[in-house]
């Protein structure tokens, strides 16, 4: 598999005569034919990355034949930040040297804030290859707690030790960690099929003009959330296939012995699985949107068509279920759950987002590591804790017209006090919802007394007990033709 590295160096050669005559710019990015240019005609002051660079070029795949790595540099750091802000451009290896012209401490030029920069905005390995006078200032920089997250893709290597050049070791470790870690692995193929499966939604959406798609999918502000829907559905089709499926057939089994699971990583990875941050360009209210209301929770049941012509269909009243932290000082909510159940008979563990809590009645069900400030809340959803809050009208109403009143959608700026956190995924969003409304209004049955449970269970005994007998031919209830 084929990888990309780029070297951020400020000794790369890119602003010397030759380099600029053959109209490289040292201020962009610098691909392999550019770096070839520059080991056969500059010179180059630091001969540790002239050594690196020149490896990297020089290494062949498995076929002998094929680039083993596609080389990439930059002078500076912030020419990095910028291209990724620009293009399309991503790197599954960083070799970042630590000193650059200019960098001034707190002022975010510098090499702390632009590592962090790098490593919160690009899943990328990021080696810190740099002179070993630097290399007490590095780590207690990396034993930061705000660099701890990235540990396992984060390593300072001195460029030499001993006068022994460590390109090698660089890769080697490199090689290492990309056999060891599925995301490194995996990362370049995912982004290729990522981009192939845009570039062919594209393509098939070319046969019609911007015009032709606003005017079939797109209708009003709910429509966007439909155009954005019908997007990422395309986009999970076409990236859903073979490759991927391949891909992930990969993946070791755990190992016996391994170590129990790193639980803030477990909520971490659900979390993230559970709840997405919306992106859609709008503030518009959704189902599923979960919010904090002056210092209360809520999860949004109203359905999005209804939100959507929030003052004609909803009448200005949006419904949402309150949600309930899980925290030891939360006394109102132990008072509550142990009105008919004992404490000792709440916990147990829960088989799914729906799971039964204990002993508890059918219905309550936790909603675990919700992103909060940060970190991750634990809460527990009551669907029969509904809650109809009635929206003021907005500024300006008498102004509207009716067609924009009956096609006003609900939005955050009309909800006093009230922000979204995050939003439920899929495939939770629907059975939760479905949940909701059944424990609302779903029908039950009479019990049955104690004795016609005995009777019944005897039944059952009396079934699974029996001793094997010869089969007894099942009765047809077909009608026998005469």
């Amino acid at each position: 598999m084929r990888y990309s590295v780029c070297i951020i160096d400020n000794d790369i050669p890119a602003a010397g005569t030759q380099a600029q005559a053959s109209g490289i710019k040292d201020s962009e990015l610098l691909n392999a034919s550019n770096l070839q240019l520059l080991l056969n005609q500059e010179t180059w002051t630091d001969e540790v990355i002239k050594n690196l660079t020149q490896t990297l070029l020089d290494q062949k795949d498995t076929d002998g034949i094929s680039p083993k790595w596609e080389v990439f540099a930059f002078t500076n750091p912030s020419f990095y930040i910028n291209t990724i802000d620009n293009g399309f451009f991503r790197s599954d290896l960083v070799v970042f040297d630590w000193e650059y012209p200019g960098a001034q401490a707190g002022s975010g030029t510098d090499s702390e804030s632009i590592l962090k920069e790098i490593l919160d905005r690009t899943f990328c390995l990021v080696f810190i290859f740099s002179k070993a006078d630097k290399k007490a200032e590095i780590e207690a920089i990396l034993a930061k707690p705000e660099f701890q997250q990235y540990k396992e893709r984060l390593e300072y290597l001195d460029k030499t030790v001993g006068g022994v050049d460590q390109t090698n070791t660089l890769l080697q470790k490199a090689e290492q960690m990309y056999a060891n870690n599925f995301s490194f692995k995996f990362a370049s193929t995912l982004r290729k099929k990522a981009v192939q499966s845009a570039d062919k939604i594209l393509s098939d959406m070319g046969k019609a003009s911007l015009n032709d798609v606003k005017n079939h999918i797109v209708v009003g502000d709910g429509g966007k959330k439909d155009f954005v829907d019908f997007l990422t559905e395309r986009f999970r089709t076409s990236l859903a296939g073979k490759e991927i499926y391949d891909l992930v057939d990969e993946i070791p089994e755990p190992a016996a012995g391994t170590p129990a699971p790193d639980e803030s990583l477990a909520a971490k990875v659900w979390s993230y699985r559970l709840y997405f941050h919306q992106q859609t360009g709008d503030e518009m209210v959704r189902r599923g949107d979960i919010v904090k209301i002056n210092g209360n929770y809520a999860l949004v049941l109203s359905a999005d068509c209804d939100l959507g012509y929030f003052w004609k269909k909803n009448l200005g009243i949006i419904n949402t279920v309150a949600l309930h932290e899980i925290d030891q000082t939360n006394s109102t909510l132990k008072d509550w759950l142990t009105l008919c159940v004992k404490p000792n008979k709440i916990p147990g563990k829960i088989s799914s987002l729906l799971g039964r809590i204990g002993e508890l009645s059918e219905g309550p069900f936790v909603l675990p590591f919700v992103p909060l400030n940060g970190g991750t809340k634990n809460f527990i959803a009551v669907p029969k804790d509904l809650v109809s809050t009635r929206i003021t009208l907005p500024s300006g109403w008498s102004s509207f017209t009716d067609r924009q009143k009956k096609e006003d959608p609900m939005k955050y700026s009309y909800w006093s006090g009230a922000e979204r956190l995050c939003t439920i995924s899929e495939p939770f969003l629907t059975p939760v919802i479905q949940h909701v409304l059944n424990t609302m209004g779903g029908n039950g049955v009479p019990d049955y007394p104690e004795h016609m449970k005995d009777i019944l269970k005897k039944v059952l005994d009396d079934f699974t007990a029996a001793g094997a007998v010869a089969s007894k031919p099942a009765t047809s209830s077909t009608p026998t033709a005469v």
